[in-house]
């Protein structure tokens, strides 16, 4: 996806009859979004950067006025719009005061309102080749026979669920040797 088509889509999300309702509901649309004197959003704003705090962030959402994403999410047109839905219901959460901690109830809620039919994906951004591809050039991700060690674990881990994170050590391990 160019970075031209993501800011569109943005916007086109931002200017959703979902979203402009939820901004009414709060009585502060104006305060939200913010336009030049041509009638552009100028803010919040959607910015494509090189590198976000982590090789596995794709995106973060700055207060309720600025959306970074890591660019070589890019690389993938579904996963670009799902982590775009997922920062602008953080940009929303944020702005609506509604409390609850960053992916707690009071979010998810704000999720299913922007992504109805999807808001269970769009928690979390999925790899794919050309991600891992494009990500590989900016990050260094251990890579086996020209797969991302990432891409394999992550898959076996949506495919399986045998699979859980080890906050310890921040590796996937399997379940069954943690019920020991």
């Amino acid at each position: 996806m160019q970075r031209k088509t993501a800011e569109r889509y943005f916007n086109e999300l931002m200017m959703s009859p979902r979203v402009i309702q939820f901004l009414d509901n709060l009585g502060f649309k104006q305060l939200f979004i913010k336009r030049d004197n041509q009638g552009n959003v100028i803010s919040p704003k959607l910015e494509v950067v090189n590198k976000t705090s982590g090789a596995l962030v794709a995106g973060e959402a700055y207060g309720s006025h600025k959306i970074c994403l890591a660019k070589w999410i890019l690389a993938d047109d579904q996963q670009t719009k799902a982590v775009i839905r997922h920062e602008l219901a953080h940009l929303l959460h944020k702005f609506s005061g509604m409390g609850g901690n960053s992916h707690g109830q009071e979010y998810n809620s704000i999720l299913k309102m922007i992504s109805p039919n999807r808001w269970r994906k769009d928690r979390h951004w999925y790899p794919t080749v050309s991600i891992e591809k494009a990500r590989s050039k900016v990050h260094r991700v251990p890579m086996v026979n020209g797969t991302s060690m990432i891409l394999k674990n992550r898959a076996s881990l949506t495919k399986s669920r045998r699979y859980v994170k080890n906050v310890k050590c921040n590796n996937l391990v399997k379940a069954k040797s943690l019920s020991k």
